[in-house]
């Protein structure tokens, strides 16, 4: 999925993703603390790395590789240095943490 639009990003690391940041409203809807942040998967492309690694829609990404992500270009940047190295991505899902590798395309 690629789009550079204002919402629904897609990541530039050929994750297979679309996403936005989260907002405390979007937090509350999806009953997760008000002060949470990420970024939030709108999209997932199901041949895409991110389906494989088994990143979901209303996934929040929280960190790649131990490092805070809170927009597109933070994402952008932490998966531009791993370079071909997998990433390893802490995700709240429902409230919960979970660490998923993916490898960039």
């Amino acid at each position: 999925m690629e789009d550079d639009g204002a919402s629904g990003e897609s990541d530039p690391g050929k994750l297979g993703l679309r996403l936005e940041p989260l907002t405390p409203a979007l937090a509350a809807r999806l009953n997760l603390s008000r002060e949470a942040q990420g970024l939030l998967v709108t999209g997932v492309d199901p041949v895409g790395s991110a389906a494989e690694a088994g990143i979901r829609e209303n996934d929040v990404i929280e960190e790649v590789n131990r490092q805070q992500v809170r927009s597109v270009a933070d994402l952008r940047a932490a998966i531009q240095r791993t370079g071909t190295k997998p990433a390893l991505l802490l995700i709240n899902r429902g409230g919960a943490g979970v660490f998923l590798t993916v490898r960039p395309r």
